[in-house]
């Protein structure tokens, strides 16, 4: 599974629970992963572009479906 698909599947599960869980999961997250991190810099530049193309990907998506849904009403 590529990045982008795990950062998607776990952003859309995110859609799914409360602000305050979402904090906590994104905090465990951060302490999991921020050592091997620190170690590859360009890993880490390329990483933030893949989340930064997820996460318009997800609001393209979702803007579009309100625009079809305006234009069918």
């Amino acid at each position: 599974m590529t990045v982008v698909k795990r950062v998607r599947k776990r952003l859309e599960s995110w859609k799914e629970v409360e602000s305050n869980t979402i904090d906590m999961m994104v905090e465990q997250d951060f302490r999991r992963e921020v050592d091997g991190w620190k170690r590859n810099q360009e890993q880490v530049s390329e990483m933030a572009l893949e989340v930064e193309y997820a996460i318009f990907g997800l609001l393209v998506e979702e803007f579009s479906g309100e625009l079809v849904s305006l234009t069918q009403t």
